[in-house]
């Protein structure tokens, strides 16, 4: 087992692993006590929420946590469903909690049952940034016929309130999703300059 039990030590552990060191530095944290499972998946997630470059990085090491020890899942569920102080701390836990449905972690249902509150009745700036980003991420995997009636209810609540919403900032993101939406989940393919005739 690891001998990693604090939470500072944890977090340096994670800080050590990239893309290019992932194998020998993960080991560590996947061989966690049982019994420190909790402190783990916390130290995990705040280097997820803090971390925005490698959002995708630490999802992948819940995955693999979870096949050392799968009693994790629970563990992990839960942290998604715990309230951020700041703002900013929540849409960027929205953010991983998109990263871990992307790395397979989160099932399609986990992703609805946080996402759909957030667009119920009249969301705050906060909830509809969130959602707004959130689906702007996972929305090209999202979108498939399983998950078409609540793919519909989320489209026609952003586009009420990318037109009704009180705050521009907020309503244009939720434009740009539906925007974004609309193309195919791609970005546009800007149109080549015209060409000008010689005089």
């Amino acid at each position: 087992m690891s001998n990693l039990t604090t939470q500072k030590q944890l977090t340096a552990a994670l800080n050590k692993i990239t893309r290019e060191k992932y194998a020998p530095n993960i080991e560590g944290v996947l061989n966690t006590d049982p019994a420190d499972l909790d402190k783990t998946v916390a130290a995990i997630f705040e280097c997820g929420v803090t971390q925005p470059l490698f959002r995708a990085l630490y999802a992948d090491v819940c995955k693999d946590l979870i096949n050392i020890q799968p009693t994790v899942v629970q563990l992990i569920q839960d942290k998604c469903n715990e309230q951020r102080q700041s703002p900013r701390d929540q849409v960027n836990l929205a953010l991983f909690l998109g990263h871990l449905y992307l790395s397979d972690v989160l099932a399609a249902d986990k992703v609805h049952e946080f996402l759909g509150p957030l667009l119920n009745g009249t969301p705050s700036d906060t909830e509809l940034e969130m959602a707004s980003k959130l689906l702007h991420l996972i929305g090209h995997r999202l979108d498939t016929r399983e998950e078409e009636a609540h793919m519909a209810q989320y489209k026609a609540q952003l586009q009420h309130w990318s037109l009704n919403y009180p705050v521009t900032r907020v309503r244009f993101l939720a434009l740009n999703t539906i925007e974004f939406w609309n193309n195919g989940w791609t970005k546009p393919i800007p149109e080549p300059p015209k060409e000008v005739d010689a005089a």
